[in-house]
């Protein structure tokens, strides 16, 4: 079996060579569905997966339901229960109902108990062009439009949300909504300094934002020590910590590009979807995924799902997938020709530049790492009784590391000048 694992890993490693640092996205891999792919329409406007599993799309050519291996479409022209044909946002409630916003025939319940509902501009919607909904957690549901922002009750009454006087001119165009871990309701506009947060009954500008001068918003999103993370619309992040508006250098496409998308993992992991790809943000550095299918692509929204693979919703290039490999990548900036495994978990490869040795992940500097450093390694073995054998192209010849104990040394026999075979 140790066999097997060596050759299997080494043909993993072998792949990798002459790179110079690693990535982020070493361990992922990328799945793509487009037109080509049986998704119907190249844009998606967002995604969401449901409670059955099902990963939804919004399009404009409706709303499509994928279960893995088929697409299925629901919209108006093929089913007179739906009363959308293109959709732009799609969210489901904690009670597991479907809110289907579209792009010019209003908002749509697709309630779980077949309790269908429409609204419109005919009973108190502002705009039939829905952009974004949310759920509080009170259960209300809040519907962002083309022009204003209302709210519906869980005995599905509609009321209007009041700003702060002066704080916004008439005809908010809604961008994106979002709750926030204490509940509140936080508005992205259109607008100039188009950010918004609903406190003590009204939508409030941010005061920390002030020192900005003139912004404008593109994206919200919180990480998980409570601060607030926000896109500007002509390029850049800000970071809102203990109420303080910090602007953030990440060295990256993210501080020239606007934000569309921002959205955190579990494990505390940001991703942030631009108008040029996608940047993550992990261990306190910041990663550009070179991925061309991504690169110079609109993202519109990210999300994962149960089984922790990230979704990724594009404008014109379709859905992505992006699932952790089951085999961890670690560059060697080399050729990688052998690996093998002792009794106490590390791992020796032979590469063209020596041996490397690594426990635990992380690269370890021994005897046999710095005799061999710059001499091409053919093979790596581990003896019956845990002597390490070497075997080089030229230079070097046959090496045994012996181990005695916790004393690791190397046997010579020939002559001063240099280790040889014991």
């Amino acid at each position: 079996m140790k066999k097997v694992y060596a050759f299997i890993a080494a043909f993993f490693y072998c792949i990798v060579c002459a790179v110079a640092q690693s990535s982020f996205f070493d361990n992922y891999v990328f799945q793509q569905w487009s037109s080509l792919g049986g998704l119907t329409g190249a844009t998606a406007n967002d995604i969401i997966q449901t409670k059955d599993g099902f990963i939804n799309i919004g399009t404009y050519e409706g709303l499509i339901r994928f279960d893995g291996v088929a697409f299925t479409t629901l919209k108006r022209a093929k089913d007179n229960e739906y009363t959308f044909h293109s959709v732009r946002v799609v969210m489901q409630d904690s009670s597991e109902n479907i809110w289907v916003g579209s792009n010019e025939d209003g908002l749509q319940l697709l309630s779980k108990n077949d309790e269908n509902v429409t609204f419109t501009t005919e009973n108190g919607l502002p705009n039939n062009s829905v952009r974004a909904i949310v759920e509080d957690k009170k259960g209300n549901v809040w519907v962002g439009t083309a022009a204003g922002v209302v709210y519906l009750t869980k005995s599905k009454h509609l009321l209007n949300p009041q700003f702060e006087a002066g704080s916004v001119p008439e005809g908010v165009v809604t961008k994106e909504l979002f709750c926030d871990t204490a509940g509140r309701i936080w508005l992205v506009t259109e607008n100039e300094k188009g950010l918004f947060v609903f406190q003590d009954g009204l939508f409030r500008t941010i005061a920390s934002l002030d020192s900005l001068g003139s912004y404008g918003t593109s994206a919200i999103g919180q990480d998980l020590q409570g601060n607030f993370w926000i896109g500007l619309r002509s390029g850049g992040l800000v970071k809102i910590e203990n109420e303080q508006a910090i602007r953030i250098k990440t060295g990256t496409l993210l501080d020239k590009v606007d934000t569309h998308a921002i959205y955190t993992n579990k494990d505390g992991t940001m991703w942030f979807g631009t108008g040029s790809g996608i940047v993550v943000f992990n261990n306190g550095v910041f990663s550009e995924y070179k991925n061309k299918a991504l690169v110079d692509v609109k993202v519109t929204k990210i999300i994962s799902d149960r089984e922790g693979n990230v979704w990724i919703a594009t404008d014109n290039n379709g859905v992505g997938k992006l699932t952790h490999g089951r085999f961890k990548m670690t560059k060697t900036n080399c050729a990688a020709n052998a690996i093998a495994e002792d009794s106490e978990g590390r791992i020796w490869i032979g590469t063209d530049k020596g041996v490397l040795c690594y426990k635990n992940d992380v690269a370890e500097t021994n005897d046999l790492t710095e005799y061999t450093k710059g001499v091409r390694v053919r093979h790596v073995e581990i003896a019956g009784n845990g002597d390490i054998l070497v075997s080089c192209y030229a230079r070097l010849g046959q090496l045994r590391y012996y181990v005695n104990g916790e004393k690791k040394r190397f046997d010579r026999q020939l002559d001063n000048k240099g280790w040889s075979c014991g």
